[in-house]
């Protein structure tokens, strides 16, 4: 089971719709956001029944709003129950039938331009505020977060930054690792991450390790981020314990500093959950050793 995000343009055109149509049969059990696919709200239903028969939607339509997310999925195996349906995202709650699990996801896709991204960054902050348990935001931000994000373009500005790294500090939201392509979007001259995936403190509480895959782009400018939902269920770790004698130990402040001091790299979430790790490992060393 995975969740999956894609900006395809031209969502119209039936040899992009038989793509589209082999890419979710070889991804039958994913929750799908398809985003900038520029269908009319009177066709989506028709261009659904053709890549993904059976299958439940819901897209950002709205009087004053042309759509430009469409989610869909397999009721057989998901319920996802939106609560939130923006010019910018789809937010609500994904429930894995089998496994009884539950997690927020917002499906994104960011205009062009700072001024109008702002709205976006304001309605994410507010449903960090409202989430309970875990949370992924994935899709297509249009915005860029570190100067190497982009490659072989316009040099990065800190005007173009600034709104996300604040939200990413006012939030604690982490990025997710990511294998596959360095890029996500490019014009065959630029080449840029603009794609990605953030979660929440509660899911890198239940689901650390996870990384976002990069796809190849196929018949569309973007790459498609899949993330494999796993660790959902099942046999549960044993939970770390501290014991206070390991704190009497001659070793254990200098040993914990050592940890702690280590050079990390990546968002600040990223650093103080490495370094976490890092004196959870030595302590545990003081405590097989003596």
């Amino acid at each position: 089971m995975s969740v999956i995000t894609w900006n395809i343009r031209g969502l119209n055109k039936t040899y992009k719709q038989k793509e589209v149509k082999e890419f979710r049969k070889g991804n039958n059990k994913a929750l799908i956001a398809l985003v900038e696919h520029r269908v009319k709200e009177h066709r989506t239903n028709d261009i659904i029944k053709k890549i993904a028969p059976g299958w439940q939607w819901i897209s950002n339509s709205s009087p004053s709003n042309k759509s430009r997310i469409r989610v869909i999925w397999d009721p057989r195996i998901y319920d996802f129950d939106p609560e939130e349906v923006d010019e910018q995202l789809i937010h609500g709650q994904i429930r894995i039938i089998s496994k009884a699990f539950t997690f927020g996801f917002s499906a994104i896709y960011g205009l062009h331009t700072i001024k109008d991204s702002l709205s976006m960054w304001r309605k994410l902050r507010q449903i960090h505020s409202l989430q309970q348990g875990p949370w992924l935001a994935m899709g297509d931000y249009n915005a860029v977060l570190q100067a190497q994000d982009r490659q072989h373009g316009i040099e990065v500005q800190d005007m173009e930054t600034r709104d996300f790294k604040e939200y990413m500090l006012d939030t604690g939201m982490h990025e997710l690792q990511y294998v596959g392509r360095n890029y996500t979007w490019t014009n065959n001259h630029t080449y840029s991450r603009i794609d990605r995936g953030l979660v929440n403190v509660a899911w890198m509480m239940i689901m650390p390790n996870m990384k976002v895959q990069v796809l190849e782009p196929l018949v569309s400018n973007h790459s498609p981020l899949k993330l494999m939902i796993t660790q959902v269920q099942g046999k549960k770790n044993r939970p770390f314990r501290f014991f206070n004698c390991i704190a009497d130990h001659h070793q254990f402040i200098q040993k914990v500093e050592q940890a702690w001091e280590g050079r990390n790299t990546g968002g600040m979430m990223q650093v103080v959950w490495n370094k976490l790790k890092k004196v959870k490992e030595a302590i545990k060393e003081i405590n097989i050793h003596h």
